[in-house]
């Protein structure tokens, strides 16, 4: 059975020290991009940012096609519950690495408030009701706002997703995680293995599940305070900066293309969640 629900449903002392190196192949810096790396709202801008759609805007796409496919379902005697999802601004991508987010969640993460409370009419639907739902959810005129997605013979968050991955294979990720790892282990927390090349990588040091609820969120207080003191986030965001810069500077016009096409249906999305009354 497929499910249908609503589809839209982030204080120690500390002494600390770094070293490392690696033989990894080097990053192309010589693009001189920057990311803008922002500790209080959790965001970390970069040149790809530019061709994709905020946050916000992300959650227009998912509420206006819970809506339309809604919409389609209740003609066929179907009738769920669709909610507006809350953006997730907060960046992720380094595991822990705000000091507050570390305080509050320690090696967890805040949970989105993406399905209603209320949500056991929609989890209760048949596998045919789902079945009937999916289908009205690709239909083509609910094509119509949804976020498109596909460019360059593959999918642009991919995309964003490659160049992260890449940035630590470098030669300078590679240091710049050695002297975070370095700094783990002298304050006695064991450091995640060094990365495989072309995997997403685990943040978490491995030991964490055999510590106390104290001891995780004091081991994250002591992740954050090392990430701090390597520089980590803006060191690695600056790589990974480099890399979108040349993804953007050999695809300029299908990035731009791309742009304008999920603008075109954020505007018809956009229509849709606000004509929509709730009821």
């Amino acid at each position: 059975m497929r499910r249908i629900l609503s589809m839209g449903s982030t204080v120690a002392v500390l002494t600390l020290a770094v070293s490392g190196c690696s033989q990894a192949p080097e990053a192309d810096m010589s693009t001189g991009a920057v990311a803008q790396v922002d500790a209080v709202s959790g965001t970390i801008a970069l040149p790809l940012d530019e061709y994709l759609p905020t946050a916000t805007q992300a959650t227009v796409f998912t509420h206006a096609v819970d809506i339309k496919a809604r919409e389609c379902a209740k003609a066929q005697g179907i009738d769920f519950r669709v909610i507006m999802p809350d953006p997730q601004p907060v960046n992720n991508n380094y595991g822990v690495w705000r000091k507050s987010q570390a305080e509050k969640y320690g090696y967890g993460q805040p949970i989105p408030q993406t399905v209603p409370v209320d949500s056991q009419h929609n989890a209760n639907l048949s596998e045919a009701e789902g079945k009937v739902v999916y289908d009205c959810m690709v239909k083509p005129e609910v094509s119509q706002v949804k976020y498109p997605g596909k460019l360059i013979k593959g999918d642009l968050p991919f995309l964003r997703t490659l160049t992260r991955v890449r940035s630590i294979d470098t030669k300078q990720g590679q240091e710049i995680l050695k002297e975070w790892h370095n700094c783990l282990k002298e304050n006695d927390i064991a450091a995640p293995s060094m990365p495989e090349e072309m995997t997403v990588y685990d943040w978490t040091p491995p030991n964490v599940g055999s510590m106390t609820p104290e001891e995780r969120f004091q081991a994250a207080l002591i992740d954050v305070a090392c990430k701090d003191k390597v520089d980590l986030v803006q060191r690695l965001a600056d790589i990974e900066a480099g890399q979108q810069k040349a993804v953007i500077d050999g695809h300029t016009a299908e990035l731009a293309a791309f742009r304008d096409t999920w603008q075109r249906n954020l505007t018809a999305a956009q229509k849709v969640v606000d004509e929509f009354s709730g009821a």
